[in-house]
């Protein structure tokens, strides 16, 4: 099997402990009941069109990378640019909305002998700085909080479009007004305020690019984390274990993930609930007190990708390879607008343009054991930085000497 569930262009010592409470269904209430902005300028489109920041500006891989061995995060002029009163305010909200998990850190074994795929080898040590974690994947309410406070447009609201799976085709398609807040790219006039999207601001957010995750890490004050850190996290202590979860799929009746139940992509029983998202909280915790690192949505890593990466890792905090050890890929330019007379322009329709790879764990609600089984630990995957998808989001973390 492959892991890129039916992508068209894709090729595709002691560890933690946890340090911190778990969240209890007291304050998963708590969060879903956390008014969306109560610190910012209300929603208005016509700002968003005006005066957002250059997607691409505040995402280049510099401003990552900085971070590498470090910790630090450099804020980029847009983030700096921004009344200090109102970053303040809006990392202290987040932070009422998006508990984190704190991990020791040290030695552990990273990759599989036994894995499906040679990327997976060889197994090596690495050791890790302490760090925190957000326990769950980044939602709509979070990601809405930051549009609300920068004006922020993502790469597929820029470019008119992004990839949406087709169940009846069995198909990605670039959908035409996908993006975070229209995740089916359905018709009409969308925006964040609408009835339908409102009901899905428990759900991760989708139709983020790795440019788009890493804007948001900024104005957090965290940042993506790092291939090793997704797996260290993945494993919750434990040796060699096959899933984020335990050993096995499912324990009796009851699922511990969301995934494809049945041979992708034409049988799907949605035995766990759910066709696409899930709501944060939806299913058991692991043991270090993290959810949904296997299945629900794949998850941004910082690191580029190498499938030869393990046997030239470095054993102190790998941040992954270098540019020149990256080979980059051919991503589509193609940008859909829509004009006053509800007619199409489009531009750059056959233009491709080299953009890097980025590491991606983790699995999503469209993984199944046919293809790939991408929500267990081991299994590593990748996508173009600058393209979005429906199953794809991200969760940050901050290096503890960050706060």
């Amino acid at each position: 099997g492959t892991r890129d569930n039916g992508r068209r262009h894709v090729g595709e010592h002691d560890p933690g402990t946890r340090e911190s409470s778990p969240v209890g269904e007291d304050a998963i209430a708590f969060i879903r009941s956390v008014p969306t902005v109560s610190y910012a300028r209300r929603y208005d489109p016509s700002r968003r069109h005006v005066s957002a920041p250059d997607a691409d500006a505040p995402s280049d891989d510099t401003t990552q990378d900085a971070a590498d061995g470090t910790g630090h995060i450099p804020e980029a002029e847009w983030v700096r640019a921004l009344d200090p009163q109102t970053l303040t305010a809006g990392r202290h909200a987040l932070e009422r909305i998006a508990p984190m998990i704190r991990l020791a850190g040290g030695p552990f074994f990273m990759g599989d002998e036994t894995g499906d795929f040679a990327d997976q080898r060889p197994r090596h040590e690495v050791w890790l700085d302490a760090f925190e974690i957000d326990k769950y994947e980044v939602t709509n309410r979070q990601f809405l909080m930051f549009v609300e406070a920068t004006a922020y447009r993502t790469v597929a609201e820029r470019r008119g479009w992004s990839y949406v799976f087709d169940f009846r085709s069995a198909q990605w398609i670039r959908k035409v007004g996908a993006c975070w807040f229209n995740p089916l790219g359905t018709g009409g006039d969308h925006d964040p305020k609408s009835l339908d999207f409102r009901a899905l601001l428990d759900h991760p957010v989708v139709h983020v690019s790795w440019n788009d995750a890493v804007a948001f890490c900024l104005w957090a004050g965290k940042r993506l984390p790092t291939e090793a850190e997704a797996e260290y996290a993945a494993k919750a202590g434990r040796i060699a274990p096959r899933y984020p979860w335990g050993e096995r799929r499912r324990a009796g009746e009851r699922f511990a993930a969301n995934y494809w139940q049945g041979l992708f992509p034409r049988e799907n029983s949605v035995a766990d609930g759910f066709l696409t998202t899930a709501p944060f909280g939806s299913f058991p915790e692991s043991s270090n007190g993290l959810c949904d690192l296997g299945g629900n949505v794949a998850e941004w890593c910082h690191d580029r990708y190498s499938a030869d990466y393990y046997r030239l890792s470095r054993r102190d905090n790998p941040t992954g390879p270098g540019r020149e050890e990256s080979e980059p890929v051919l991503a589509p330019l193609l940008t859909i607008t829509r004009e006053k007379d509800g007619r199409y322009t489009v531009l750059h329709e056959e233009e491709e343009e080299p953009v890097e790879r980025r590491c991606v764990r983790g699995g999503s609600f469209l993984s199944a054991e046919n293809n790939g089984a991408a929500y267990r630990v081991g299994v590593r995957g990748w996508q173009p930085q600058t393209l979005s998808y429906q199953d794809l989001g991200f969760r940050a973390v901050r290096s503890i000497r960050e706060r």
